[in-house]
């Protein structure tokens, strides 16, 4: 259990349960609440009494259709309150705390010039008017959702041949991405459907350039969460590239995700690792030198501890293999009292340490001044690194078997909630006394059908 590194988000339970063994947080859950904590949809107290406000306002109510585009300033308000889901019961333990010196250091950090303002703990209320603007156009597109879904529009789009509108959850954000590309591909049908129904005024407006350039800034996020999510290739090497990328990635929002990805989110000493050993990034050239030095000497201190525990296993083999022999052992040879004073010419066991530590360094610099021009692995179109490392399992033995060791390594938990996904549709309340034997076999086989559908 010592050598099994795993993966998980930052449940409390789950953090009591590992804390004896090595964990490497899930990227993409602390991504996903990076975006809510960016767009102000964390569970707080504000929110469980804006939807109590919400439904007090519901029971008053005597109109079974509003108007929802009147302009009013309480149908404003309504607008910043209104949530299609309860996000506090959504929100896990995966949360920190950020105080004001956490905040100060993430900025300091970011080292611009001049110092960003911080924008992490701006509230709801002060927000700039943009960015409130911002926010109201978000809550439209929801209510929009509704909208079509309660008059059951989505089969007339369908029939257009047009995208369905996508629901928003907010415990999934690149849902959000889905729910803003489904609008601006759709929107001009809706508009024409309402039209041909004479429900034009009762149709959420939205503005489209402002939804174009909301689904600009979801852009790099979801391409990042969806390729961190993948099963079968590694990814752990990814989450130091994509760690960068976000942060180069609507300026208040931008900013604020920003400063909120440097303060929520810290590299582990394995991402650093995979990242060295990803032939397109072994220079780290986005990093400091402070960066690029640690990240060196963890390789090197990972290639000294791996070679240590091969020669202790090769120890045990001749150890053992010499007391299954029946031949006796050789007679001893005496020295001469001079050879006390002659240089060390084999690898002693005193200096085992230092010779694999000359090890580890020689093959970084190899690894590092390698010509990747003749590799097969650049040419290939798949960002899987263990195809490169095996060419190179004869050139560089101990950085291929690392290697194959880090990206086994997945980056995200999200192999094994699509398991859980699965099970938890295999057993309904009609199937509760199905053998646990069963369930496995189920998902193993639907997990196959899915694996063929992708690859054949």
């Amino acid at each position: 259990m010592n050598e099994i590194t795993f993966v998980c988000d930052r449940g409390s339970n789950l953090l009591k349960a590992l804390e004896d063994y090595q964990v490497v947080h899930c990227f993409p859950h602390r991504l996903n609440n990076i975006l809510k904590r960016t767009f102000y949809s964390a569970g707080t107290k504000e929110k469980k009494q804006r939807k109590q406000k919400k439904e007090s306002l519901k029971k008053n109510r005597n109109d079974d259709q509003p108007n929802w585009n009147n302009s009013n300033d309480d149908n404003n308000d309504s607008l910043m309150y209104y949530d299609d889901r309860d996000s506090s019961e959504s929100e896990s333990d995966d949360d920190i705390v950020l105080d004001e010196k956490f905040v100060e250091l993430a900025l300091r950090s970011l080292s611009s010039s001049p110092p960003e303002r911080d924008h992490v703990n701006v509230l709801e209320k002060n927000l700039p008017p943009y960015a409130a603007q911002i926010l109201a156009t978000i809550v439209r597109c929801k209510q929009l959702c509704c909208y079509v879904k309660r008059v059951n529009w989505n089969p007339m789009l369908e029939a257009l041949k047009r995208p369905t509108i996508k629901q928003e959850i907010i415990v999934r954000w690149l849902t959000m991405s889905q729910l803003l590309e489904s609008i601006l591909s759709s929107y001009s049908a809706l508009t024409s459907i309402a039209s041909e129904k004479g429900t034009l005024h009762t149709l959420p407006t939205i503005d489209v350039s402002t939804v174009v350039t909301i689904n600009g800034l979801f852009l790099p996020w979801k391409e990042v969460i969806e390729r961190l999510q993948a099963t079968n290739t590694p990814s752990l090497h990814l989450v130091v590239t994509s760690y960068w990328y976000l942060l180069e990635s609507v300026v208040f929002f931008k900013r604020r995700a920003r400063q909120l990805l440097k303060a929520m989110f810290s590299l582990h000493d394995l991402h650093w690792i995979a990242a060295v050993l990803n032939p397109h990034t072994r220079m780290l050239k986005h990093a400091t030198d402070v960066e690029r030095a640690h990240a060196y000497c963890l390789v090197r201190a990972r290639l000294v501890k791996f070679m240590e525990v091969a020669q202790i296993d090769n120890n045990e083999e001749v150890l053992s293999s010499t007391a299954n022999s029946l031949t006796p052992p050789p007679r001893k040879k005496f020295k001469s009292y001079t050879t006390q004073f002659h240089d060390d010419t084999d690898l002693g066991e005193t200096s085992s340490n230092m010779t694999n530590a000359k090890r580890a360094r020689h093959e970084l610099e190899i690894h590092l001044q390698l010509n990747l021009t003749n590799c097969k692995y650049l040419n290939d179109d798949i960002d899987n690194p263990l195809l490169f490392w095996k060419e190179q399992e004869h050139v560089l033995p101990n950085m291929s078997r690392l290697a194959k060791q880090v990206f086994s390594i997945p980056a995200s938990s999200a192999a094994v909630e699509r398991a859980f996904s699965s099970a938890g549709v295999i057993i309904s309340q009609r199937r509760t006394n199905i053998n646990p034997s069963t369930v496995n076999d189920i998902i193993l086989v639907r997990s196959a059908a899915d694996y063929l559908k992708t690859h054949i």
